[in-house]
């Protein structure tokens, strides 16, 4: 077999919920020829299962166990088994897109690079805000145009001048021949270990391209290396990181422009690696006092010493941020003030327009009582018109109820007809259900008759079975007389040839007793001889004419048989056919004796139901005539104190109107 083309490495600790979406990500690849090297890094999970079964299912992929050294030494595994041309680096909760590997592949091999770099987008679980994801991912854009080939150099100079340098070592396929002839592996014991890796591999790649294509997702998960609380570790890992780098880059013969940008990149890491220290507990930050002098005086140098410009920077930066809260707070304040003083003008110009408004009603209402006075002696007017029309509707009104007694009298003596209507109709529905009743038992003495023929048509056809049982039997018996006859056959064959023999015997001794009759006895001999033979053979013929009749009629007999036992099997299948439709009949008879019994009843039940609602409906009709009186009584009641009222009214009335008339003028009235 040819070696693979590209190595594939993932390293593996307790990654069994992503596990198996990372690995058929990549079992999935347009780009076929690859291996996979998992390395399992002492999981205590079910990871290690999962990866016996696809490397079971699918040969590419290849297992190595450890105990838990950590992802740099499983990483500096991976490397170490590879055989493909180019290694990519995936970790094991992450997955990339089914055409990635294709696409660097071919854009690798086109141009013959080192290195190709491309876009990842990150995408996390349910603990994780919208707003952190967004950052993450504006983290990882790139918004300028690298489409052209570069020195591995120019390339990290052109990103960290633009500020858009990331070096995470899944955004990145490279050549494996530049990581064996350089030695590049994975640090021991560190995390962040792509800062260091990255850096070492852009500064010794000669051709490098950048893809503007997203082709890998970023998983963003608790207690991952990216997401866990700070301890003293991830500070101890920036330093190393940043003191490896450096030396790496005194071997490096690079212009100071690059040079310083570089630097100042590793002096942001030194001062992230501080802000991280300063907020240590104290007995942590005391552990780098048991580094090497060397070490020791680096670690003071470039974190330890700076931790109290940290602390003031940081307390710096907290009062600034409780200033710019505080400005914002009072700018609020201002604005609610403004806003409340806003809604009090308002408050004031509606509560002067209600002012206005009010004395506008005012006057209007004057005015209204005016034209009301006016109005009050027009209605007394008509309220007397009114009450002679009153008058005459109360001796209507007695009139149409007098009437309308009479009607409902009239009304309950037509009910009580149609009550004593619908009680003959009911007799007569209990008779018809009687009549149904004894059809019914009729024709379940028909039924229990065409069973009981049923069952004697079944005797029949049971007799006609055995019948049938008795001619199969004496099929079989003229079978055996037929094989007894050609045995006799048989025997008597070999009897008339042992006579022959012993003829042919007794001849021979004549003929050597009689050597002079021989020509004479020959003679007798031979026409005895044939017609002993003519004899046989007639009797043979005889024998086998008699056979051959026998097996005619033999046959005859087993046609008839057989004939008789076709119409033996028809007429019972007609019997059965018979039965079949005999008791579909019945069943439909029933079936439909039962429909029509149902349907008596629910005719029956109906009837009671529309009678019990006409007596419903009548009843309701009574009680709405019943309450119809009692409103017009009502009615009647409420015009008479109607009446009553208006003429106290207007007494009240025409005793205030003559208070404003003259005296004399009263006196006049009265008079």
């Amino acid at each position: 077999m040819s070696e693979p083309k590209i190595s594939v490495i993932i390293p593996v600790y307790n990654a069994q919920n992503y596990l198996v979406e990372c690995i058929e990500s990549v079992l999935k690849q347009s780009f076929q020829d690859l291996e996979i090297i998992c390395i399992d890094d002492g999981s205590g999970d079910n990871s290690g299962l999962i990866l016996k079964e696809f490397s079971k299912k699918d040969k590419r992929v290849s297992i190595i166990t450890q105990n838990n050294k950590g992802v740099s030494i499983a990483r500096n595994e991976g490397i170490k088994r590879a055989k493909g041309k180019y290694i990519y680096f995936l970790d094991s909760d992450d997955y990339i897109e089914e055409n990635a590997l294709d696409i660097s592949y071919r854009t690798m091999e086109e141009k013959a690079l080192d290195a190709v770099y491309f876009d990842t987008v990150a995408f996390g679980e349910a603990d994780f805000s919208k707003e952190f994801i967004e950052e993450k991912n504006r983290y990882y854009a790139r918004k300028h145009d690298y489409s052209a080939i570069y020195t591995g150099e120019e390339l990290l100079c052109k990103l960290l001048e633009n500020h858009e340098y990331t070096c995470p070592i899944w955004k990145q396929l490279i050549r494996r021949d530049l990581l064996i002839d350089n030695d590049i592996s994975f640090y021991d014991g560190i995390i962040h270990q792509d800062e260091l890796y990255t850096i070492q591999t852009m500064m010794l790649a000669q051709r490098v391209l950048y893809i503007d294509r997203t082709l890998h997702h970023r998983r963003l998960r608790k207690n991952s290396i990216m997401t866990k609380p700070l301890e003293y570790h991830s500070v101890y890992s920036y330093f190393f990181g940043i003191k490896e780098a450096y030396r790496f880059l005194l071997k490096k013969d690079c212009n100071q422009q690059n040079l310083g940008l570089i630097l100042s990149h590793l002096k942001r890491l030194a001062v992230l690696a501080r802000s991280q220290y300063s907020k240590l507990p104290e007995n942590e930050q005391k552990k780098y006092l048991d580094f090497k002098e060397e070490d020791k005086f680096l670690f003071e140098l470039c974190i330890a010493d700076g931790v109290g410009t940290v602390k003031q920077r940081d307390i710096l930066s907290e009062e600034r941020k409780n200033l710019f809260k505080e400005r914002e707070d009072r700018k609020k304040q201002l604005s609610d003030l403004q806003v409340k003083a806003a809604l009090l003008e308002q408050k004031n110009a509606e509560a002067r327009k209600q002012l206005q408004a009010s004395e506008d009603t005012l006057a209007k209402e004057r005015e209204t009582g005016k034209q009301q006075l006016a109005d009050l002696e027009e209605k007394i007017t008509l309220l007397e018109q009114k009450d002679a029309e009153a008058r005459k509707q109360l001796q209507a009104s007695e009139e149409t109820l007098a009437k309308e007694r009479e009607t409902g009298k009239q009304q309950l003596a037509d009910l009580e007809e149609k009550i004593t209507l619908l009680e003959q109709k009911d007799a007569e529905a209990r008779k018809q259900l009687q009549a149904s009743e004894g059809a019914l038992a009729r024709e379940r003495e028909t039924g229990k008759q065409q069973l009981a023929d049923l069952k004697e048509k079944t005797v029949q056809i049971e007799r006609l079975q055995e019948k049938y049982t008795h001619a199969e039997q004496l099929e079989a018996e003229v079978l055996n007389r037929l094989n007894d006859k050609e045995l006799l056959l048989a025997k008597e064959r070999e009897i008339s040839q042992k006579q022959i023999k012993g003829l042919e015997a007794e001849f021979l001794k004549q003929l050597n007793d009689k050597e002079l009759l021989l020509a004479k006895e020959r003679e007798i001999s031979q026409k005895q001889i044939k017609g002993l033979e003519a004899e046989f053979l007639k009797q043979l013929n005889d024998k086998e004419l008699l056979l051959a009749k026998e097996r005619e009629i033999s046959q005859k007999q087993i046609k008839g048989l057989e004939e008789d036992i076709v119409s033996l099997r028809r007429e019972n299948e007609k019997t059965r056919t018979v039965l079949e439709c005999v008791k579909v009949e019945t069943e439909k008879k029933l079936n439909e004796t039962k429909k029509n019994l149902s349907e008596v009843r629910e005719a029956n039940c109906k009837l009671k139901e529309q009678q019990l609602n006409q007596l419903k409906k009548l009843q309701q009709k009574i009680e709405q005539v019943k309450r119809e009186n009692g409103e017009k009584e009502k009615d009647i009641r409420r015009l008479s104190r109607h009446l009553n009222d208006v003429k106290t009214g207007w007494s009240f009335r025409i005793g205030r109107i003559f208070t404003f008339v003259p005296r004399k003028v009263r006196d006049f009235l009265r008079n």
